[in-house]
């Protein structure tokens, strides 16, 4: 009797070995399938980031030519509304 329980637990062992290794060959094989990306889209992506680096060294130029000359100029001083210190 306990020859046929060990023989049982043994069969259970193997029966669940073998479908956890049927599970991952399927998940395996599943993840084959895909398809890879086309090297015309790749091409593509590639021109995209080009422009838009080469648009942002631009406006990164541009953005430092306005920086370097200030819109308003300072008649003297602080404005004394706005930077004032109380008095204790």
């Amino acid at each position: 009797m306990a020859k046929s329980r060990n023989v049982v637990s043994v069969m259970k062992r193997i029966v669940l070995i073998i479908i956890i290794l049927v599970l991952l060959i399927s998940i395996l094989a599943k993840s084959a399938e895909s398809r890879s990306l086309k090297p015309a889209t790749l091409a593509n992506e590639r021109r995209k980031l080009s422009l838009l680096l080469k648009a942002l060294n631009q406006a990164a130029a541009a953005a430092d030519a306005t920086d370097r000359q200030p819109a308003k100029v300072s008649p003297g001083g602080p404005d004394p509304r706005h930077h004032f210190q109380k008095n204790l």
